[in-house]
């Protein structure tokens, strides 16, 4: 079992102009050598308004249960079929599903069906190659590195006036660096 949990926040100047609060709780289990999703929380303050999405996993079968506090607004994002949050994860149990992929086959190809509670979206990660990394700063990482490129395709959730186009995105817009670390096979 894996517990994770991430804060972020705004801080001098920028909290003036642009205060922000964020925090993400997830609980991952190893169930038969594969990571599955057990429990996903998120909670931010943004605009003085805030946000909570939970979601459970409540079994094997991969049921879900989640609450929005306030719910999806609908004239700002496009609905979620409930169709489509099944067979889903977390965006970290996710990442550990890559990372664990890597591990055992040395390659990060993978098709993956994200819910965190208010977003549900597909993500595919492609094997863009090996690079030999070299460290521009002190404790940075040197060595070799397998990249990852990483497409988003969004279902539902996403914002209405959005003007991002999925279409368009190449693996190679956004990469992922993976070099092997002395306690965990990969890490980025």
């Amino acid at each position: 079992t894996i517990s994770f949990m991430a804060t972020s926040i705004s801080e001098g100047v920028s909290n003036v102009l642009y205060k922000y609060r964020s925090k993400i709780s997830t609980i991952s289990i190893k169930k038969n050598m594969k990571w599955q999703p057990n429990f996903y929380s998120t909670e931010s303050l943004f605009k003085n308004e805030k946000k909570t999405s939970i979601v459970n996993w409540e079994n094997i079968e991969n049921k879900l249960k989640f609450k929005n506090e306030p719910p999806l607004n609908l004239k700002k994002v496009y609905p979620i079929p409930p169709d489509s949050i099944k067979n889903v994860m977390d965006p970290i149990t996710a990442f550990l599903q890559i990372t664990e992929k890597l591990k055992n086959k040395n390659t990060c190809e993978k098709k993956v069906k994200i819910f965190d509670g208010r977003r549900r979206y597909n993500i595919e990660t492609k094997d863009l190659g090996m690079i030999d990394l070299k460290n521009d700063r002190p404790k940075s990482y040197n060595g070799k590195v397998i990249v990852c490129g990483i497409k988003f395709n969004p279902i539902g959730g996403h914002r209405l006036k959005s003007k991002w186009k999925p279409k368009n995105d190449k693996f190679s817009d956004i990469k992922i660096y993976f070099g092997e670390q002395k306690n965990y096979s990969f890490f980025p």
